[in-house]
């Protein structure tokens, strides 16, 4: 029997039998049971279908998961379909193949070496809200905490995952006064502070997301940077800059410390991306890319 392989779902996080923590999983579908191979390389993983054809088109298919950069959907020399997983780490894997229509091949990448990074490490989330101000700027009336908290607690699954250390300031619509948002981070001794935000503009307001830091600190700068380039994989607004600020909070840290405006919670087309689930999923994927990033360099730094 003819096998076409017709689908990939990329992206989704899946236990695994073989591994300790979450995989990255990638699903194979096709019309009928089919060969295939695996070749595994420093950051490549190369699944190869013999006898297979391909019904699907070839190309780049960008994830950016933390562990899985792209995927590339191609065929060898001889017209052989293949599937090539470029990761950011050299990573196990353990493949399942499930009968049925369609067929599947599940293949499960263990995210532990992205660990390494996040050893000893303790961050602290702040879902931004500043009382009502910016939900009557709102134009449907979103409060801002809902969406902020929304994506912090899903960042901080992430987080979770790797293992590491995380806490989220707030739970609910409380305003969490300044100087108790630091008390918590000496308490906790917390390594890095993330403030999660919307932006707000009161005429013309214009799409797209803002980083802010405390200026004077090199690696304040750097985790800005960070954010920035993988917050702008993962999601559909445009940048709007990195801007060094003088914020109480952010000068009287004593740790990398950033302020994300995640989006312009007065802009029509961002107010209606904060209230969807999908937006807040590839916004938190996005931050935590970016304070993947950020240790990560700070790592191959030292």
């Amino acid at each position: 029997m003819i096998s076409y392989l017709t689908n990939i779902r990329t992206g989704i996080f899946g236990s695994s039998r073989s591994f300790s923590c979450l995989s990255s999983r990638i699903i194979l579908e096709a019309s009928a049971p089919f060969s295939w191979d695996i070749e595994s390389k420093k950051d490549k993983t190369i699944i190869t279908f013999p006898g297979a054809y391909l019904n699907m088109p070839p190309g780049i298919i960008r994830v950016y998961d933390g562990l899985i950069n792209t995927l590339a959907i191609c065929q060898d020399a001889v017209g052989t379909p293949q599937v090539i997983i470029n990761t950011s780490e050299p990573s196990g894997n353990s493949p399942e193949e499930v009968p049925g229509l369609p067929h599947r091949l599940i293949l499960d990448l263990d995210r532990s070496p992205l660990g390494r990074y996040f050893r000893n490490q303790s961050l602290l989330l702040d879902p931004a809200y500043d009382g009502k101000k910016r939900g009557a700027m709102s134009p449907t009336g979103l409060p801002e905490h809902i969406p902020t908290l929304q994506i912090a607690r899903r960042l901080a699954q992430l987080i979770a995952q790797v293992p590491a250390r995380v806490n989220i300031t707030r739970r609910d619509a409380e305003f969490i006064p300044v100087g108790d948002r630091l008390q918590m981070c000496r308490e906790l001794k917390s390594s890095l502070f993330l403030a999660i935000a919307t932006g707000v503009e009161k005429e013309k307001p214009q799409s797209g997301f803002r980083i802010k830091h405390y200026y004077g600190k090199e690696n304040n700068k750097l985790l800005a940077a960070c954010l920035e380039e993988e917050i702008k994989r993962r999601i559909s607004i445009p940048p709007r800059g990195i801007t060094p600020v003088n914020l109480t909070l952010l000068r009287r840290l004593p740790i990398p410390a950033a302020l994300v405006e995640i989006a312009c919670i007065s802009h029509r087309l961002d107010e209606g991306l904060l209230r969807d689930v999908d937006f807040h999923k590839a916004a938190a994927q996005g931050l935590f890319n970016g304070v993947l990033s950020f240790f990560r360099r700070l790592n191959n730094r030292g």
